[in-house]
């Protein structure tokens, strides 16, 4: 067979075509080319004509023909141009290449492009300038656009909306369409791979089933991951194709009917619609403007929407100008909303502003973040930074609840508002409550009675203690351990305000010792817990109560008392005896009562002669000197004398010696001299009692009874209990003078 091809001008198509050295050339009066043979793009390559060589062979010819090439097939190893229509320097290869047909891909009417979206618009019926359709139906509509491969499309945007930009005058200038019902449409538009589609200016798919519909997206992915969707995580086919709820299989403007497809539900396309999307992974999808998807199956923008249709370029129910720049990396990560990050394995940042990073993260709330494996943040602005201890026990997870909710730690939780827990499974569920370290929880109610009634010390004075109720706790509390979990807290600076912590250092000084003194004498300190013991004293007893708001202790010393007796002769004595005191008026009224007086009287016999020194007043007692010669003649004959004081024996005079001894008892003061002995009372006197109503400069009054520098005056009483007088100044009692007669019989 003859393999050697020329290039002739064909008059009926006003193109040139390729056909065998063989063919005869017409004469000039004459276009027809009925004798030329006509051979399709298969049958020259089954002939060993290579696609190449013939691509090179009219790119080489155009510049310099200004001319259009166009080749079509009939028949074997026949060549007919008649269905193939190549203008402007156009280049048509294939069966009805280059031109729009009516097989139900040309009008905006047909039940297959309504199906799928999949409108051409005709701009005048013929390829632009500068165009390359390669393949059957391809179609390349716009200047200096590529169209290669069965069904291949590079069509007119009929969004005018997105084609303000026009450089060449045309609706899809330099757009790329490469594959089987591959589609570019718009401006610099590339789609590479069976049924890409690329739909909007400068939009770039690259893949099988892949979709870039956003101006200037990028979708490098498809929709078959060559596993099912139950290998990575157990699912059903059906969780696969609808996962986190966006663009679906069915009824995408591919130029295919998938609802044929058996076994749909194992696939997703990977679409990108928003402007300046991107993705890149199979199964992905970027929804929303600026939003990305790195990853297999996974979702950025959608805003939790299900749509399973694409018109005129745009998903149906999915608003691309919503939920923007969300931003989902990792198999299954999704980012559902506006500004939303999620980043690793099925990572999910579902609320506005959201970011999740760990395999299974979730940042449910808005302005919530989420980190570690199955950390979870509920709550608006809530933090859960930790990793699950297990992948299927609910309860390891880290959690963040409650709004503003901070959880720290493996199976940390902050299960209510304005909480923080930090540490492995520190947990708080109280508002505003703090747990600090691992196991650590903080639980109490606000209402309860340890927060509501503090402790106030007994010996705190009412100041005081409003101080401390001032402080009660106003939200939750601060643990750092639980039940069986205790922690010092270390390096802790001294407090200064009532609100502050205080250290040990502070406590030492405060409650350590205290100090016992005896009138200003150092005694005792005691020590913290060690016991004062407050006992009776001489006449004295102790006593120790409580104050009745019971927080106070009191100290009472009392006087034990005596009350006092006075006899019917004056003799004044004690109730009780003992260490035992009787009062002023006790005392007062006993001198009244007893009312005795004592007189001095002088005779004949015994003269009695005050004399006054300052408040002592000393009766000098005198005998007559007939009395002093009749005792002397008495101890003449007067062997021995026994003394007596209040009946009791004292001293005995024997005539040998016939001295008689006094002594000086307690408060008087003898002072012996030639004229007597002087009985005073000391100038420093001890009293154990006095009786008297009336002691005043020189006087000492008792009811009628009056001593003073005059004298003594009784008062008409009688002075008792005298003792008999030995000197001639003693004074004598009536016993004495009873005596005297009889003494002196005696004596003679």
């Amino acid at each position: 067979m003859n393999k050697i091809f020329k290039v002739i001008w064909s008059h009926a198509t006003q193109t040139f075509v390729v056909v065998s050295e063989l063919t005869r050339s017409k004469s000039k009066a004459k276009a027809s080319v009925s004798d030329v043979k006509k051979s399709g793009v298969s049958s020259l390559i089954t002939s060993g004509f290579k696609l190449s060589a013939i691509s090179s062979l009219l790119i080489s010819a155009m510049p310099s023909v200004y001319a259009a090439v166009a080749i079509s097939s009939t028949g074997w190893n026949t060549v007919d141009t008649s269905n193939v229509q190549a203008t402007g320097n156009g280049i048509a290869i294939g069966s009805n290449a280059g031109k729009q047909q009516s097989d139900g891909y040309t009008s905006n009417n047909s039940a297959e492009a309504t199906r799928n979206a999949y409108h051409l618009q005709n701009i005048g019926g013929s390829a632009s300038n500068n165009t390359i359709s390669l393949g059957t139906n391809a179609y390349a509509g716009g200047e200096d656009s590529v169209a290669i491969g069965t069904r291949a499309q590079a069509v007119h945007n009929v969004q005018t909306t997105n084609m303000a930009y026009n450089s060449r005058g045309s609706y899809n200038a330099g757009a790329v369409a490469i594959g089987f019902q591959s589609i570019a449409r718009g401006d610099q538009t590339v789609a590479l791979g069976s049924r890409a589609a690329a739909y909007n200016r400068q939009a770039t798919a690259i893949g099988n089933d892949s979709y870039a519909m956003g101006v200037g997206s990028v979708v490098i992915g498809g929709d078959d991951s060559g596993y099912a969707y139950e290998s990575i995580n157990g699912t059903g086919k059906q969780a696969w194709a609808n996962n986190s709820g966006n663009l679906g299989y069915t009824n995408l403007a591919t130029g295919f009917n998938p609802s044929k497809e058996p076994n749909k539900a194992d696939y997703r396309p990977s679409a990108a619609s928003g402007n300046g999307a991107t993705v890149v992974g199979v199964h992905s999808q970027a929804l929303s403007k600026g939003s990305t998807a790195l990853g297999v199956a996974a979702t950025a923008g959608d805003g939790g929407k299900i749509s399973s249709t694409i018109k005129d370029g745009q998903i149906v129910g999915i608003d691309s100008t919503q939920n923007i720049e969300a931003t989902a990396i990792g198999a299954l990560a999704h980012a559902q909303f506006r500004n939303t990050t999620a980043v690793g394995h099925a990572a999910k940042a579902i609320g506005e502003y959201s970011t999740s990073i760990g395999d299974d993260a979730a940042a449910n709330g808005k302005n919530s973040s989420a980190v570690g494996k199955s950390a979870t943040a509920n709550g608006e602005f809530a933090i859960a930074i930790g990793n699950a201890e297990s992948n299927n026990v609910e309860g390891t997870k880290t959690q963040a609840n409650g709004t503003r909710a901070i959880a720290i730690g493996t199976s940390a939780k902050s299960l209510a508002n304005n909480t923080i827990s930090i540490g492995s499974k520190a947990n708080t569920s109280i508002e505003g409550a703090v747990a600090l370290g691992a196991n650590s929880e903080s639980n109490r109610q606000l209402n309860a009675a340890e927060t509501t009634n503090p402790y106030v010390p007994a010996t705190a004075n009412q100041s005081e203690a409003n101080a401390i109720k001032a402080t009660v706790a106003t939200t939750g509390a601060v643990s750092i351990g639980k039940d069986g979990v205790r922690r010092q807290i270390t390096n802790l600076a001294a407090g200064t305000a009532d609100t502050d912590a205080v250290n040990v250092a502070q406590l030492k000084t405060a409650v350590d010792t205290w100090n016992v003194q005896e009138n200003g004498s150092q005694k005792k300190v005691i020590n913290n817990r060690d016991n004062v013991n407050f006992a009776n004293g001489t006449g004295t007893t102790a006593t120790v109560g409580v104050d009745s708001a019971g927080k106070s202790a009191i100290v009472k010393y009392s006087v034990n008392q005596s009350g006092l007796n006075v006899a019917t002769d004056g003799k004044v004595t004690a109730v009780t005896n003992g260490n035992n005191f009787a009062t002023a008026e006790q005392i007062a009224d006993a001198i009244n009562k007893s009312e005795k007086t004592t007189v001095v009287n002088g005779n004949t016999e015994i003269t009695a002669t005050p004399k006054v020194n300052g408040t002592v007043t000393t009766y000098d007692l005198a005998l007559s000197e007939k009395t002093v010669n009749d005792i002397k003649q008495g101890t003449t004959a007067l062997q021995e004398i026994e003394t007596t004081a209040d009946g009791v024996k004292a001293q005995t005079i024997k005539k040998d010696s016939n001295k008689a001894n006094f002594t000086s008892g307690k408060n008087i003061k003898l002072t012996p001299s030639d004229k007597g002995i002087e009985v005073a009372t000391k100038d420093d006197v001890d009293f154990t009692t006095v009786n008297a109503t009336t002691v005043n400069g020189d006087t000492i009054k008792s009811g009628n009874v009056v001593i003073n520098k005059n004298g003594i005056n009784a008062g008409n009483q009688k002075i008792t209990n005298v003792a008999k007088g030995t000197e001639d100044s003693d004074a004598v009692n009536y016993s004495h003078l009873n005596c005297q007669t009889k003494c002196n019989d005696f004596l003679k």
